[in-house]
């Protein structure tokens, strides 16, 4: 089990180290951007519901989420970024395969799965090194503010008899007990590599890991999810439109 003592050596490791860069040009960016996640959750409780964090550490396991948003990035000539945007997110867990009897007798397995959808402004500061005249090393950490959108319950049940029914339930309050808090703070740290296939426009693939730092709700339970992804981001760079020197117009 990941515990937050772990989480939190790992974002130490990850913030942007200082690296002399060679970029002789400030670079204005803006990207739309796209990753798929692994997404779980840390459980931190006190000692009278430690046995309901224990149950749900033994009967939950970890989804496949997503983060998608634009990106502006600004690189100063010593190689410092500055990165914001907008993101939509969404992270979960899910409780491993149950099996069941109806009150009819039908005998399944069900499958039931929490999301939980953000609205985030992430701002990040980092370095860039210039590897090439197409090649950039970036390294970046920060914080995103998160505003909770809505909880979706999905569950899928396959009765032995073959047949499969599939539910779901969107909520942007809870019909009941503690409500999520609306804003959630999350820490970002990346490690990317930026690939320039044209003039304008430039690829960067970036393994991301984000993890909550408040918890998602009030609760003697405090949950806090985190995610690891690899982000692709599609930029265009302002003040590109010069000429490249013929040697530049070969990739490498």
């Amino acid at each position: 089990m990941i515990t937050t003592k772990k989480l939190l050596i790992l974002l130490l490791f990850s913030v942007p180290l200082v690296i002399t860069a060679q970029e002789k040009k400030s670079v204005s960016q803006v990207g739309l951007n796209y990753s798929v996640d692994y997404c779980y959750r840390v459980l931190d409780s006190d000692a009278s519901v430690q046995w309901i964090a224990d149950d749900r550490n033994d009967s939950e396991i970890g989804v496949i989420g997503f983060n998608a948003g634009a990106t502006y990035s600004y690189q100063f000539k010593k190689g410092l970024m500055l990165e914001a945007g907008f993101q939509f997110t969404r992270v979960g867990e899910q409780y491993k395969s149950i099996t069941f009897t109806t009150s009819q007798g039908d005998v399944g397995e069900g499958r039931f799965a929490n999301y939980y959808d953000y609205a985030g402004i992430p701002i990040k500061i980092g370095y860039g090194l210039q590897l090439g005249k197409r090649l950039r090393l970036s390294i970046m950490s920060g914080i995103s503010t998160n505003f909770f959108l809505a909880r979706q319950v999905r569950s899928t049940v396959n009765y032995y008899d073959g047949t499969t029914e599939n539910f779901s339930s969107t909520y942007s309050k809870e019909p009941f007990g503690t409500q999520f808090e609306n804003v959630n703070v999350v820490s970002v740290s990346s490690l990317g590599i930026d690939i320039r296939v044209f003039r304008a426009f430039s690829l960067r693939f970036e393994p991301t890991f984000r993890y909550s730092i408040t918890p998602i709700m009030d609760a003697p339970i405090k949950q806090r999810p985190y995610s690891a992804g690899f982000n692709t981001t599609v930029f265009y760079s302002f003040g590109s439109k010069k000429k490249v020197d013929s040697k530049e117009a070969v990739a490498p």
